[in-house]
């Protein structure tokens, strides 16, 4: 953070705040010493605190990422299900066709394998296997889903 302070003292971002905000907010965090709250911490404690709207809220902001947390939520709010599918319709159009693909499919064998197989994000060279230890979905819920 040195050398960006030393920046910040000469070009003086804060005379510019109007046009650029978040370049001002950003430079501000490294004036104090703060690390920016990033978009995976603010959707991780809304999960751990329940807060059913703010997930929500977040998660239509990135399609992508909805779609690849579907499964999760879906089990962290098995009464609010519906209207999690609901708002996931709403952004349905943005995910990518192969996303949604992988989404369909995983749903669909979730069901009846011993094992779960998942590819992390960026790394379609690694494929993990894990037991598959989680409780099935409503049968209603994954039609909904896959179809």
């Amino acid at each position: 953070p040195e050398p960006w302070k030393r920046v910040i003292e000469r070009i003086h971002p804060f005379s510019y705040q109007k046009h650029f905000p978040k370049t001002c907010i950003a430079f501000q965090h490294i004036l104090e010493n703060k690390k920016p709250e990033r978009f995976s911490q603010k959707i991780e404690i809304a999960l751990q605190s329940h807060q059913f709207e703010d997930v929500v809220k977040l998660l239509k902001q990135r399609p992508g990422e909805f779609a690849r947390r579907l499964q999760h939520c879906l089990k962290q709010f098995p009464v609010q299900q519906q209207q999690l599918l609901d708002a996931f319709k709403t952004v349905i159009d943005a995910v990518p066709i192969a996303l949604l693909f992988q989404i369909k499919h995983y749903f669909l064998q979730n069901r009846t394998l011993k094992y779960r197989t998942f590819f992390p994000k960026g790394q379609s060279a690694k494929v993990f296997a894990i037991k598959n230890n989680l409780a099935p979905l409503s049968a209603v819920i994954t039609t909904q889903i896959t179809t």
